[in-house]
C-alpha cells in the first residue's frame, strides 16, 4: 500500500501538490471568517489575531465591532509596522491582526492575553514562533490560544500534520527516538486525504 500511495505522489508535479494545499487551505479560511469575528467580538481582554491569506484578513477587520484593530501585513514599512505594533502595546488598540509570516519574529505582543489562531500555519515552528509574539520570557500575563478548526476540511489534516510535528520536536528537545514517516508517504497520504480516498 505504501508504493501505491508513493506512486499517486510521484505522478504530481510539486508545484501542482502546492497549488491543491494553497486551494485547501484558502477554502479552509474562508469557512472559519464568522466563527474568527463571533469570537473576537466576544474576547474583552487584549487580543492578537493570527491568519494567513489577505481575504481572511480583511473580511474579520470589517467584521470586528465596537474595537479599535490594528494591522500588522506583510510590505509594511518598518515605521508603519513599529506603528501598529506600539498602538496595541500602549492600549490603544484593542486588537491587533496579525499575518502570521510577518508577525512571525522580532516583534513583542506581550499585552496579548488572549490570541486567535484563525488560520493553520504550515509548520510547526511559524505556530510556536506566533505564540512566542505573546508568550515571551518575562510575561506576567497567561496567554489563552483559540486554534479555530473548520471541520472537513484541509484544516483537519493540517491538525494532525502539526501535531505530527510538534511531537516529533518535543520528542528531539527530550531526546527520544520516535517512528516518523517518510516525506514521499506524507505527501501521499496529505493527498488522499486531501480528495476523500480511503486508504
Amino acid at each position: 500500500m505504501a508504493e501505491a500511495l508513493r506512486v499517486i505522489s510521484d505522478n504530481l508535479k510539486p508545484a501542482d501538490i502546492n497549488a491543491h494545499i494553497a486551494t485547501a487551505r484558502a477554502e479552509a479560511g474562508r469557512e472559519k471568517i464568522s466563527a474568527i469575528v463571533e469570537l473576537a467580538n466576544s474576547i474583552e481582554e487584549p487580543l492578537v489575531i493570527m491568519v494567513h491569506h489577505k481575504e481572511v484578513q480583511n473580511a474579520v477587520k470589517k467584521g470586528i465591532k465596537g474595537k479599535k484593530v490594528a494591522i500588522l501585513v506583510g510590505g509594511m514599512t518598518e515605521t508603519k509596522r513599529q506603528e501598529a505594533i506600539d498602538s496595541f502595546q500602549n492600549g490603544e488598540s484593542d486588537v491587533i491582526l496579525c499575518s502570521i509570516t510577518a508577525a512571525g519574529t522580532g516583534i513583542n505582543l506581550q499585552r496579548g492575553t488572549q490570541m486567535i489562531m484563525g488560520e493553520l500555519p504550515l509548520t510547526h515552528a511559524l505556530q510556536d514562533q506566533a505564540e512566542s509574539r505573546c508568550h515571551r520570557n518575562g510575561a506576567k500575563n497567561a496567554l489563552t490560544v483559540h486554534r479555530l478548526i473548520a471541520l472537513g476540511t484541509f484544516d483537519e489534516q493540517m491538525l494532525k500534520i502539526l501535531n505530527k510535528k510538534e511531537s516529533v520536536s518535543a520528542a528531539v528537545e527530550d531526546g527520544v527516538s520516535i517512528k516518523t514517516t517518510g516525506p514521499a508517504d506524507i505527501i501521499a497520504h496529505k493527498l488522499l486525504e486531501l480528495y476523500s480516498l480511503s486508504v
